[in-house]
């Protein structure tokens, strides 16, 4: 006795005029997921208040060198770039205190050194120490938070966001900076018609303002446990001959990069005897073009 097997029958192929079905568009986050990937809204207002701070006295050192503590330009300038340069060499150790863990605490340690800056800027002179001395701790301390904030706000939103929105958050974070910046540079333009009074306003309210992020940021308390991958010592002597190549390499890009901050105020005060203001009308208008761009680009 034979059994009979059953042959499959073949599926039916779809009709020649069958619709081809769209693709799927790639889901945009809205701005409050933007806002929670780049660390919530405490972060995202101690972004703010810290850009507010720095638009308010960034541009407007080496004036303050100047005019207020009488320095000249190139001791002025001098000390800037000294404090650009330890900013520079003080992010590897903040990059290692990052890869031990550290988030929050990192950013926070940044505001907290612009705050001890700020008050140097005015508490310094008032004490009797020399105007030089007094500006070069400033530019120093400055320098350092200025240059370290980056990679530990880069790691802070690396650790709280999603894979999928880590690009954008990054990108909506700087341009919640930009625009922080770009409002403390027009509150700095109104406060520059004050004249050495005004600029020492500025100095106080830039106190404020990193204190307040400071604290914003440090009550997150964001840390990760890193486990510290096995480093022969011959691997350990190649990453740091390379760090120190790209380091020489990034100088001049760095140089470029912060000669604005320094350059422009002097060029428009020292040789077309500019107002003040006119330094923050350019940073201002700088800024609300890039804003525009970055948010283009992430929304």
């Amino acid at each position: 006795m034979t059994t009979a097997q059953r042959v499959p029958t073949p599926a039916a192929a779809p009709p020649a005029h069958a619709p081809t079905p769209a693709p799927v568009a790639a889901e945009r986050p809205r701005l409050t997921a933007l806002i929670r990937a780049c660390g919530g809204p405490r972060y995202a207002a101690a972004l703010l208040v810290d850009s507010l701070g720095s638009g308010m006295l960034r541009p407007f050192l080496l004036l303050y060198g100047i005019r207020v503590l009488h320095l000249g330009l190139s001791l002025t300038g001098t000390a800037m770039s000294l404090g650009m340069l330890a900013g520079l060499a003080a992010v590897p150790l903040a990059g290692r205190w990052i890869d031990h863990g550290a988030r929050s605490a990192a950013v926070g340690a940044t505001m907290l050194v612009r705050v001890l800056g700020s008050v140097a800027l005015l508490a310094l002179p008032a004490l009797g120490a020399p105007p030089l001395w007094s500006f070069t701790a400033t530019a120093l301390l400055l320098g350092v938070g200025n240059q370290c904030l980056p990679p530990a706000h880069a790691a802070v939103v690396t650790t709280v966001a999603e894979p999928r929105y880590r690009d954008a958050a990054l990108a909506t974070a700087r341009s919640l900076r930009n625009a922080g910046l770009g409002a403390g540079a027009l509150v700095a333009m109104a406060g520059t018609a004050g004249g050495p009074g005004g600029l020492r306003a500025l100095a106080a309210a830039a106190v404020l303002g990193y204190a307040v992020a400071a604290a914003l940021v440090l009550s997150l308390r964001v840390r990760v446990r890193a486990a510290p991958a096995p480093v022969t010592r011959r691997t350990a002597s190649r990453s740091r001959g390379r760090l120190s190549v790209l380091d020489l390499a990034n100088l001049p890009y760095a140089f470029c990069f912060n000669v604005l901050e320094v350059g422009l105020p002097a060029f428009l005060v020292t040789r077309l005897h500019a107002a003040p203001g006119w330094s923050a009308g350019i940073f201002v208008g700088n800024t609300v073009l890039v804003v525009a761009t970055q948010l283009a680009a992430v929304m």
